[in-house]
């Protein structure tokens, strides 16, 4: 099972739920789950891929939106789990028992999900930066390029006077021939 995790759930749990999920429907584990965060107020909360023939679609994708403040209830998720793998099936809304609704407890009992606990990890807070010390950074890298450009000026600056030297004291009179005419 190759599982994409964009959340905070923790991913050993949330593959292991997966997983139990799968053999519970009776489906292999040969399939792509991308898990990332509901929007707010969302209607939509997974998306299963109707297999269609086309080597691209093979029915094993699925996509759950699960909730940001941690809040997964096993028995919901896998009634959740157990419809977008029906739609992986083939089976559409209209023959779905209940419609296009997520099952009830009674319709779609899910005892192995009993016991399955999936943390979701807080974010960790990011330390406040100081302004202040970020600002004098800032400016202290741009005065070390500054310094830098400077350097390579200057070099620059005494490669060319040399040359103009070497000409004036090689070359003093055809050099003057040529600025007066």
């Amino acid at each position: 099972m190759r599982m994409v995790n964009e959340t905070q759930y923790d991913g050993r749990a949330l593959r292991m739920f997966l997983y139990a999920a799968c053999k519970a429907e009776g489906m292999d584990t040969n399939r792509t789950i991308h898990v990332k965060y509901a929007r707010a107020n969302a209607r939509t909360i997974g998306w299963g891929r109707y297999p269609s023939g086309l080597l691209s679609n093979d029915g094993r994708f699925i996509r759950l939106l699960l909730p940001r403040d941690g809040n997964f209830d096993p028995h919901y998720w896998g009634r959740v789990m157990a419809h977008e793998l029906a739609h992986n099936r083939g089976v559409r809304h209209r023959e779905m028992l209940g419609g296009c609704i997520i099952p009830t407890p009674e319709e779609c009992p899910t005892p192995w999900a009993e016991g399955i606990v999936v943390p979701h990890n807080d974010p960790k807070a990011k330390p406040k930066a100081d302004p202040v010390v970020t600002r004098a950074d800032r400016a202290a890298a741009n005065l070390a390029r500054a310094e830098a450009r400077l350097k390579r000026a200057k070099a620059l600056h005494r490669k060319w006077a040399a040359k103009v030297a070497y000409y004036e004291k090689k070359y003093p009179e055809r050099l003057a021939a040529a600025r007066k005419g």
